[in-house]
Order: C-alpha cells, then sequence, then structure tokens
C-alpha cells in the first residue's frame, strides 16, 4: 500500500505557535490541491460550504490558485474561480 503523508507545520521557524487562522488556510490549501470537493473540505472542517467559500474569498486562495495554471483548471467542488476576479 502506497503511504503518502501531509505535513502542516504547527510551529513556525522560530519554535512559535502558529495561529489557527494559519493553520485552516494550510488545510484547506491542501485539501483543494489534492482534488477534495468543497461539500467533503467543509464537512471535514465541520463548517458550512458558504463559509468555506467566504474563507477561500478572504484569504486569498482563489487568487494564488489562478496563479498556479497547472492547480487552475476546475477545482473540483470548487469550479473556475477566474470568473471572480476578472
Amino acid at each position: 500500500m502506497d503511504r503518502h503523508i501531509d505535513v502542516i507545520r504547527v510551529f513556525d521557524i522560530n519554535g512559535r505557535l502558529r495561529s489557527l487562522q494559519d493553520l485552516q488556510t494550510d488545510v484547506i490549501m491542501a485539501a483543494i490541491e489534492k482534488g477534495m470537493s468543497k461539500r467533503q473540505i467543509a464537512h471535514r472542517l465541520g463548517i458550512g460550504s458558504s463559509t468555506l467559500y467566504r474563507l477561500i474569498h478572504e484569504r486569498g486562495l482563489a487568487e494564488q490558485l489562478i496563479r498556479q495554471p497547472e492547480k487552475r483548471s476546475v477545482i473540483p467542488g470548487l469550479g473556475d474561480f477566474s470568473a471572480l476576479f476578472s
């Protein structure tokens, strides 16, 4: 069985605990990049789909994905964000 372990650092390079907002942003980004649907991500985080969309927009995650052409196409469950920023 192939095992893949994703690591999200809890402490910064100075040994300080990172904020929950930063950790949540990293988790959302990792899930999007893995191809999880919006519904799956929201469910696993215990938040509603509209909250997830708001977080994606507020934290600039959609803009980051647009700037990464290989990740930009249609993201399962999230769609193509390019129309939001044109």
